[in-house]
């Protein structure tokens, strides 16, 4: 007889059961002292009790960080074909629960795990479906080549948006939900090297292409974005190569609207267009000791270009100007604040609006302003400078009420009156 048939078969393996009915075809030649290996083939049908999912990835040397390793016991019921040296799985699974090491990842445990596992040699798919509060319905596609490249495809509906916070660098959110989805593939010793996990070192070793629509979420990032509100809107991201580059429809409570698109390549040239509409100017107020803003509204439209690495370097105001090209628009409508000097002094600006327009391209600047209010009157003029740090300026204010005045200093007391002034600044070397 060729065959073996193993019927009833109880195994104890990865901490837990393995049972069932198992044949191996061809495993002998002619007799029980010849066997033939080469072309000896699985033929089960097998079900698998409390098997720990880390034990198997432990004892396969898979190299998963500690932030990201998934602990956990499987049920599953799956057929066993294949050769004996390369065994084909197919089979349904289910994880009562998935956690991680809380001493390393702040990842929230996932419960109730049903996974579609097809596996053959040198090759291991998983298809997922989870149903909770943290993941929200999530489908996952995971592939995994040579126990070493990872392609995950992601699809989730209602994914709360702080569990993404053990995911993104520097993110954090406390409220709302995404809905959307996203394609991965990394390598797992290139992702093992690429510590510290920040978004310049992750982009390197890791491809992503994510699509989202955001519904009411708090979130900050790093130290750029903080305090966003009731955040709405579209936004897709693509990274990889030491590449990114983003798309964005965007709106919350406190920081108004804002659309555009956002590049930055390997080189760190980065390029920014973007329109923000109703950005409330009181976020400044907490930057600037002593002012108090009741109430103002900014839209800005700017298409920008920055070299990162030769900003990061500037210590000179003409090195700034030369990293940075950019063409932008800015408007402020019902601009209401006050900047106290002393218990008795205070300049105050109402019904405050502005018209800035600017363009500086290789180290020249031109720009134009038109600023009204009541205290202050109407003032217009352009300033300019170039390369060579020459500057030409000129500003014309009109209707200027000399109370105001007053706020400066305690030599004068002025009741009444207006005035009119007009500035040139020219500076050549």
């Amino acid at each position: 007889r060729k065959n073996v048939k193993l019927s009833n078969l109880y195994l104890k393996a990865f901490n837990g059961v393995i049972k069932g009915n198992l044949a191996i075809n061809n495993l002998f030649k002619n007799d029980i002292t010849n066997t033939d290996v080469k072309n000896a083939k699985f033929d089960g049908n097998l079900i698998a009790e409390k098997v720990e999912i880390n034990s198997i990835l432990k004892d396969f040397k898979v190299s998963i960080p500690l932030e990201y390793f998934p602990y956990g016991r499987l049920n599953s019921k799956f057929k066993l074909t294949g050769f004996l040296t390369s065994p084909e799985i197919v089979g349904k699974a289910f994880f009562p629960e998935i956690s991680f090491d809380k001493k390393f990842s702040t990842i929230p445990n996932i419960p109730n795990v049903n996974a579609d596992i097809n596996y053959k040699k040198e090759l291991i798919n998983v298809k997922t479906e989870l149903n909770s509060p943290d993941y929200g319905k999530t489908q996952i596609d995971f592939l995994m080549k040579n126990l070493e490249q990872i392609i995950v495809k992601t699809k989730y509906n209602n994914l709360k948006a702080s569990t993404l916070n053990a995911f993104v660098p520097s993110f954090n959110a406390t409220k709302g939900f995404f809905t959307g989805k996203t394609d991965t593939s990394f390598s797992l010793t290139e992702l093992k090297n690429a510590k510290p996990y920040t978004l310049a070192n992750l982009s390197r070793v890791m491809n992503i292409k994510t699509a989202n629509n955001i519904t009411g979420t708090n979130f900050s990032y790093s130290s750029y974005i903080k305090g966003l509100k009731k955040l709405n809107g579209e936004l897709s991201f693509n990274m990889g190569q030491g590449a990114l580059d983003s798309s964005f429809n965007l709106a919350t409570n406190n920081f108004g609207e804002i659309k555009g698109t956002l590049a930055l390549d390997p080189k760190e040239d980065l390029d920014i267009d973007f329109i923000i509409n109703n950005l409330p100017i009181k976020i400044v107020e907490k930057y600037i000791k002593n002012l108090d803003i009741k109430s103002g509204l900014l839209d800005i439209t700017s298409k920008t270009s920055v070299k990162l690495a030769k900003l990061a370097k500037s210590s000179s105001l003409y090195n700034i100007a030369s990293s940075i090209n950019t063409k932008s628009k800015i408007k402020l409508r019902d601009g209401k604040l006050s900047y106290i000097r002393s218990a008795k002094k205070k300049l105050t600006i109402t019904n405050g609006f502005a018209d800035i327009d600017f363009t500086l391209k290789n180290s020249i600047l031109d720009s134009k302003l038109l600023l009204k209010s009541n205290e202050f009157g109407i003032a217009d003029g352009y300033i300019k400078f170039d390369k060579d740090t020459n500057i030409d300026g000129k500003i014309t204010n009109k209707e200027i009420k000399l109370v105001n005045l007053n706020s400066f200093t305690d030599l004068i007391h002025i009741k009444d009156g207006k005035a009119a002034v007009g500035v040139r600044i020219i500076k050549q070397d």
